[in-house]
C-alpha cells in the first residue's frame, strides 16, 4: 500500500510462533502443559496471543512472562498494556477473582509482559511465584509496537 518509495508503503509482513514461559525474579523453574504462541507482524506493529499451562511451578520472585518474538520499541514512557485471562491461582491470593490482573510491556527494548494486580481499592502488588499453582493456565493477547 502507499505510492512507491512512499513511507507509507507496507514492506514488512510476518507471522510464526513463540515459545512463552515463565520467569521469577528470585529464580526456580517451571515445567509446562502447553507453551503456544502466535503472532503477525505488520510494519512495526505486533498483534500476539499466548497460552501458557502450568504442570509443575517451583519459580520464586515476581513474575514475568518472557519470550515475545520481537522487543518493544525503545520509545521512553512507551508502556503497552496486555489483556490477561488467568485461571486456577493461590485462593486468597492476589488473582483469585477478587482482584484485576493487569499486564504491560516495559518500553526500551523489552521482550517480557509484567504482572501487577489492582484492587478495588487503587492498591497495586506485584504477581509473583507464590500466587501459582502447579496448574495455573494463562491467556495473554497483546498488540505493541517494536523497532
Amino acid at each position: 500500500l502507499g505510492g512507491s518509495g512512499s513511507a507509507n508503503t507496507l514492506d514488512d509482513y510476518e507471522e510464526g510462533s513463540w515459545t512463552p514461559s515463565w520467569s521469577g525474579s528470585s529464580g526456580g523453574s517451571a515445567a509446562y502443559s502447553y507453551q503456544v504462541g502466535r503472532y503477525t507482524k505488520i510494519g512495526n506493529r505486533v498483534c500476539a496471543n499466548c497460552y501458557l499451562a502450568l504442570s509443575n511451578n517451583s519459580l520464586s520472585g515476581s513474575l514475568s512472562l518472557n519470550g515475545l518474538p520481537f522487543v518493544s520499541a525503545s520509545i521512553s514512557q512507551l508502556y503497552h498494556s496486555v489483556s490477561v485471562w488467568i485461571n486456577t491461582t493461590t485462593n486468597g491470593g492476589v488473582a483469585d477473582g477478587d482482584f484485576f490482573l493487569q499486564g504491560f510491556i516495559d518500553h526500551n527494548g523489552s521482550s517480557s509482559v509484567f504482572l501487577y494486580s489492582l484492587d478495588g481499592d487503587g492498591g497495586s502488588a506485584s504477581f509473583t511465584a507464590s500466587n501459582l499453582t502447579n496448574t495455573t493456565d494463562i491467556m495473554i493477547n497483546m498488540t505493541y509496537q517494536t523497532n
